[in-house]
This record gives C-alpha cells, sequence and structure tokens, in this order.
C-alpha cells in the first residue's frame, strides 16, 4: 500500500512523497525546464522536506530515476545503485537523511 504527499509544488515542478512498505520514496515531476532560480528553489525544498522526514524519525529517503541528473541538482550526498532487472538506465537513489 502507497500513500502519497505532495511535499512541495510550484509552477517549475511538483515533488511527492510516496510511502511505501513504510519507507519514503521521493518522486519529481518537472513541469518545464529549470532557470537557476528554480534550481534554488527546489534545493531549498529539498533540504526542509529532508528535515521533515528526520523529524519523522526516517534516516533514509529513496528514489527511482532513470537520470541522476535532478538528484545532483537538488544536492546533498546520495548512493547510486544500477536496479536489477529493470532498464539499464534505472538507478535507485538512496539519501542518507542523517547528512542533513
Amino acid at each position: 500500500m502507497s500513500n502519497y504527499i505532495t511535499a512541495y509544488e510550484d509552477s517549475a515542478l511538483r515533488a511527492d512523497i510516496d510511502f511505501q512498505e513504510g519507507l519514503p520514496f521521493f518522486h519529481v515531476e518537472v513541469k518545464r525546464d529549470l532557470s537557476k532560480s528554480d534550481v534554488k528553489l527546489a534545493r531549498q525544498a529539498f533540504s526542509e522536506i529532508k528535515k521533515s522526514l528526520v523529524g519523522m524519525g526516517y534516516e533514509t529517503l529513496f528514489a527511482y530515476t532513470p537520470s541522476r541528473h535532478f538528484a545532483r541538482l537538488v544536492g546533498g550526498g546520495f548512493i547510486d545503485i544500477p536496479v536489477e532487472g529493470a532498464d539499464e538506465n534505472m538507478q535507485l537513489i538512496v539519501w542518507e537523511l542523517l547528512e542533513v
């Protein structure tokens, strides 16, 4: 069972957290090309999302993505793991939240 919560939304992007089996998964929908100010806002929002998750007792945040580009844009360290049995470009991104 999953439970989506919109954590951030503006005209450039929407960020949801999907809780799957007690683990938070990050989903981002980019609505248009991002400007430098959009990226700055996304970084600030991602930082607040991570702090909120830590406050809820979570130590990690996960995401599946075919591109690590956005994960790099929002900053913070993460582990990049190929997803076995999936498209060769699909990666599991794991952020260690306690490094916030």
